[in-house]
């Protein structure tokens, strides 16, 4: 009885334990805000997505066949303004199930920033409108996360290379402070480029 009873109890240990380490494992592959210049989580998975393809760890034809209508959804989620956090939440959550635990690691793992997405942002020609037809936010610079840079200058050198006069520069930058407005037409431009590399899959 007593030998039944250790053989029992260990097979206990051993189902807690199994268990733990696949919690700790989820753990490891989760995306977060907690990194130096941290960018939002949709723009992580956007910007690496982007970043993944021509790698081991792109995104295959199934998995673009289940993305494009999450992030159709999630973007007409943002223009619309009025979704519950809960809904984009659970978009986001959806998505990041459809990508293997590697890729959501790998992405972790590039520990995305501003400047990283406005630099794919000139990459796939993003910043000249093109995909969504919106110009770039306000008060982003490709390649900076800086507030004080400007718009299409990079260096934050004044308005003569954006058109643009000293209110609206001061008015884009309040936006950039903001974060909200400038992160969702961020992420709406970049859903763009997402979905035509998924719908080339």
């Amino acid at each position: 009885m007593k030998k039944k009873f250790l053989g029992l109890s260990l097979v206990l240990v051993l189902i807690l334990s199994a268990c733990g380490g696949t919690a700790e494992e989820s753990a490891t592959v989760s995306l977060n805000e907690e990194y130096e210049n941290a960018t939002s989580v949709p723009l992580q998975l956007l910007a690496g997505t982007l970043k993944l393809d021509g790698t081991d760890l792109a995104i295959n034809a199934s998995q673009a066949e289940t993305l494009i209508p999450l992030w159709q959804v999630y973007s007409g989620l943002q223009e619309s303004g009025s979704a519950a956090p809960e809904e984009s939440d659970a978009l986001l959550t959806q998505i990041q199930e459809t990508l293997t635990d590697e890729q959501v690691a790998a992405i972790a793992a590039m520990q995305i920033t501003l400047e990283d997405v406005g630099a794919l942002m000139q990459e796939y020609g993003l910043t000249n409108g093109s995909g969504s037809g919106e110009t770039p936010p306000e008060g982003m610079v490709p390649g900076s996360g800086r507030s004080s840079d400007i718009p299409g200058t990079g260096t934050g050198s004044g308005s003569n290379a954006t058109g643009m006069t000293p209110e609206q520069i001061a008015t884009a930058q309040a936006e950039r402070e903001s974060g909200t407005v400038s992160n969702n037409r961020l992420v709406t431009m970049l859903i763009d480029g997402v979905i035509e590399l998924l719908q080339s899959k």
